[in-house]
């Protein structure tokens, strides 16, 4: 992101606004928001803060602001200056999920305990053990290996294996959930590695995969 948003402002005068899409890294891989020149980065409570689903974090720098006093298309659910507004007085325009926000609570307050620098080597830690366990299976990682992430993991499968069969063994046979990939015709599954997930989570993922492929 820092070499992306570097690049996008020496492309042009003004440049467009850098929008980042952090959900399954922010929380887990460190994001200079404000000294890379990010306008707008959004996350979600699912992935690495730990907290259920349900919660969006949305952080709006000065151009974003900018660009909100001159848009003209309405809305009325999703309008951030109303948020602002609200969130002076520690309020949000409209009912808010009170149960994930104090899920997201106690999440804080472990991952200030552990604090943040602890938190990107765990997830970097854990993102290599994933990665190693997965090549010692035989099988191939999607990624090109300067584009690793640390917080989630999409494995190439051998000829003739079909994500989907082996997804839906992983949750039949093992009840463990994994994803399959987003893009059409891309048959890889993903594994998430964030938060709360442990080196003996993804050995239990490993020991899975090993039985279902060598059946």
């Amino acid at each position: 992101m820092e070499a992306l948003c570097a690049a996008i402002r020496a492309a042009a005068d003004p440049a467009p606004l850098i929008l980042v899409d952090g959900i399954s890294g922010l929380a887990a891989i460190r994001l200079r928001t404000d000294a890379w020149g990010c306008d707008v980065v959004v996350g979600g409570s699912q992935k690495a803060w730990m907290a259920p689903p349900g919660l969006s974090m949305v952080s709006f720098g000065p151009r974003a602001w900018q660009a909100y006093e001159h848009a003209r298309m309405p809305r009325y659910y999703l309008d951030m200056g109303e948020a602002r507004k609200y969130a002076k007085r520690n309020q949000t325009p409209a009912t808010p999920n009170v149960a994930a926000l104090y899920g997201l609570h106690a999440s804080l307050q472990k991952m200030i305990a552990e604090g943040l620098e602890v938190i990107v080597a765990r997830h970097q830690r854990i993102g290599d053990y994933c990665r190693a366990g997965i090549l010692a299976l035989g099988l191939g990682l999607f990624a090109d290996p300067a584009h690793y992430s640390n917080t989630v993991t999409a494995v190439s499968l051998p000829p003739g294996v079909s994500a989907s069969k082996l997804l839906e063994q992983l949750r039949t046979r093992y009840s463990i959930i994994c994803a399959s990939s987003k893009a059409p015709g891309l048959d890889v599954i993903r594994i998430g590695h964030m938060g709360y997930v442990s080196e003996s989570d993804l050995d239990e993922v490993f020991a899975a995969l090993r039985e279902i492929l060598a059946s």
